[in-house]
């Protein structure tokens, strides 16, 4: 049996989470014994809780609130690794990924990086992370931009994020007539990355013709910089406007959103960059219709018309391609039964865990 230490920034569950939440307890009925770094206080650890994993402190903050330094945060990760002594670590992020690249000189244990992110970094986060066994991408997409900054390609590959698809059914939306109502949804943070002020704008051309339309947006805001509060409470403005007024409603955290998808008649995904949404994943499994801006590894999930693609910070465009979906129930129907079956022929839990313990025989048999 494989011990595994798995490394995780945050406490929240957001896509990186969930994706790591959805594959443990294959990973652990595989042979796989893990164990999780993480904040001891949220979501993520009481989900970990729940599905009786262990899990210990990953000290980020001191005392009083700020900050550790990054020399400090490798010595505490250091000295609690060397005293689980797993056999492999396995980093869930980008930044615990260029964390843990920084102590694999003195760790001497392989360490397994996990990007889920497309950014532009340094050329120190780049050196970190050539200090991997292993990086793991969620996309080709990811990959590309890692091996344009510098990463070796030899040690970096693709697996997909994957999904259950055992219990899916369509939405049960996706039949909707535009004389009824008609809910358009969108799950992510609340942050200037995921494009909500592009579907509020398209969203308004919408509502002029067709009255009977909805908007629920699901997530919260976690960054605390002035310029992320600045831009949600710009998004709660333009939703007063009277244009909006009464048509949007932002509903914070939802713990099972497959189940408020499946009220929706359709997912619009406007995100200015998307590595490998899960939540693109998640709404094609139950047959939810889909728009995304056509960035990162989308159009991988995609290919061959599974979803209406648009360009990025075109509001133009979405609001006619909502329009269009507005008034052809056949169009929804197509795209919920291509999206749905594209899900399961190519992201499926199995894939996902199957790549991942074949990283995991690599590093070790590289030993």
């Amino acid at each position: 049996m494989l011990r595994v230490t798995y490394v995780c920034e945050f406490a929240t569950r957001n896509g990186g989470e969930n994706s790591l939440l959805s594959v443990l307890p294959r990973l652990a009925a595989a042979g796989i014994q893990p164990n999780v770094l993480c904040p001891l206080t949220g979501p993520f650890p009481d989900a970990l809780q729940q599905l009786a994993i262990e899990y210990h402190e990953l000290k980020l903050f001191d005392d009083d609130g700020r900050r550790l330094q990054l020399d400090d945060i490798r010595a505490g990760v250091l000295t609690t690794l060397q005293e689980l002594e797993p056999d492999i670590v396995h980093a869930n992020s980008l930044s615990t990924s260029r964390l843990c690249g920084g102590i694999a000189d003195q760790l001497l244990t392989p360490i397994v990086g996990h990007v889920r992110d497309i950014m532009n970094v340094s050329g120190q986060v780049i050196r970190d992370l050539n200090k991997l066994a292993r990086t793991i991408t969620v996309s080709h997409a990811t990959r590309d931009n890692l091996l344009k900054q510098g990463v070796t390609p030899e040690n970096c590959e693709v697996i997909y994020n994957g999904v259950s698809t055992s219990n899916s059914t369509l939405s049960r939306n996706v039949h909707s007539q535009p004389d009824t109502s008609f809910t358009v949804g969108g799950v992510g943070q609340i942050g200037m990355r995921k494009g909500w002020d592009i579907l509020l704008d398209a969203f308004g051309d919408l509502v002029k013709h067709k009255p009977n339309c909805q908007l629920e947006i699901c997530g919260v805001r976690h960054s605390t910089k002035d310029e992320a509060i600045e831009y949600e409470q710009a998004l709660f403005t333009r939703a007063q406007l009277p244009d909006l007024k009464g048509k949007v409603k932002f509903a914070g955290y939802v713990k099972d959103i497959q189940s408020r998808m499946r009220n929706w008649d359709l997912l619009v995904h406007p995100a200015r960059q998307e590595p490998l949404g899960r939540v693109l994943l998640e709404a094609a499994a139950i047959g939810l219709p889909i728009i995304a801006t056509d960035v990162g590894g989308t159009r991988e999930i995609f290919p061959n018309g599974e979803a209406i693609l648009f360009e990025r910070d075109n509001a133009v465009q979405l609001a006619s391609q909502l329009m269009a979906l507005h008034d052809d129930s056949e169009h929804r129907i197509r795209l919920a039964t291509a999206g749905h079956n594209r899900i399961k022929q190519s992201f499926s839990l199995e894939e996902s865990v199957n790549g991942i313990l074949s990283v995991y025989r690599q590093v070790t048999d590289a030993e």
